[in-house]
């Protein structure tokens, strides 16, 4: 049996400030370690603001509910695209020192959520931090040498990342036949509607592979069916397969129906009741 070791730890980094005044120089590190964040996961890093002399430094001020310090006295993390400049995420961090216990002298922790980063190209970044003194912006330093940037690397494909739906509004719905005359509309003919095609991703998937498709209706009365297919690229020969059909009342607004299997492509068709007035206002398609 093979045996690997895996490691939970702290993801830590040092900031240097100017609140000590006292100390002018130090002890100073040739090189400071770059940030890490990963997608797909909640990253929580902590920053300790320190003096030139590498001793950390009462920040319990800063943010401190009891301190009523809270919206004036901050720190602040800023990513920023490393080619443009353009900010992508500009985030408030959380101040544990308390003012008197030793352990969380100076540390600030930041939590970045799977949304947070969920929208960021996995690439390299730079990251600043600053502290609000009463509402004015102070530098913070990310080395000993009044560097204001540092590293963050971003890091994609390691845990399943979200993934937006395709959203299949009404307008993508178009007329494709008429099945019978006198029924129905336009120019009083039942009418079915398909909507386009939507990617099944099947590179991605295996055979128990899972797809969601979710639909919203006003008052709606007809049946809406899921087809797809297996060939390998949509024409007008195409076949299409029934999966499911479900039948909608007026009384469903929202429902959802979970599909099993790989398929290339998806499409979906509705039929209105002749006794329809409502509408299928959007479906949204996950795989």
């Amino acid at each position: 049996m093979l045996k690997l070791p895996i490691y939970i730890y702290e993801t830590g980094y040092t900031l240097f400030s100017d609140l000590d005044g006292a100390v002018k120089q130090g002890y100073t590190p040739m090189y400071q370690k770059d940030i890490q964040v990963v997608k797909g996961v909640t990253n929580t890093i902590k920053f300790t603001v320190k003096n030139q002399d590498q001793k950390p430094i009462d920040i319990s001020t800063l943010g401190n509910t009891a301190a009523g310090n809270v919206g004036t006295n901050s720190l602040t993390f800023v990513l920023t695209n490393k080619e443009t400049g353009a900010v992508h995420l500009e985030t408030a961090c959380d101040i544990l020192d308390d003012g008197s216990t030793v352990a969380t002298r100076g540390v600030a922790t930041l939590t970045l959520t799977e949304s947070d980063t969920a929208s960021l190209v996995s690439k390299f970044y730079k990251f600043s931090v600053y502290r609000s003194d009463a509402g004015i912006k102070k530098a913070v330093y990310a080395n000993t040498y009044f560097g204001v940037e540092g590293t963050c690397e971003v890091v994609d494909h390691v845990y399943p990342a979200f993934t937006n739906s395709v959203e299949l509004p009404n307008t993508d719905f178009t007329y494709d036949k008429q099945i019978t005359s006198s029924f129905y509309r336009p120019n009083g003919q039942i009418t079915e509607y398909f909507s386009s095609i939507v990617d099944a991703i099947p590179e991605y998937k295996r055979n128990g592979a899972l797809h969601t498709i979710t639909y919203y209706s006003s008052n709606y009365v007809g049946d809406l069916t899921i087809q797809a297919t297996l060939d390998s690229q949509v024409t007008s020969d195409t076949s299409w397969v029934d999966l499911t059909t479900i039948n909608l009342t007026s009384s469903d607004s929202i429902g959802y129906q979970n599909i099993t299997g790989v398929y290339n492509y998806f499409r979906l068709k509705h039929l209105p009741d002749n006794l329809n007035t409502g509408t299928l206002d959007k479906v949204l398609v996950r795989s």
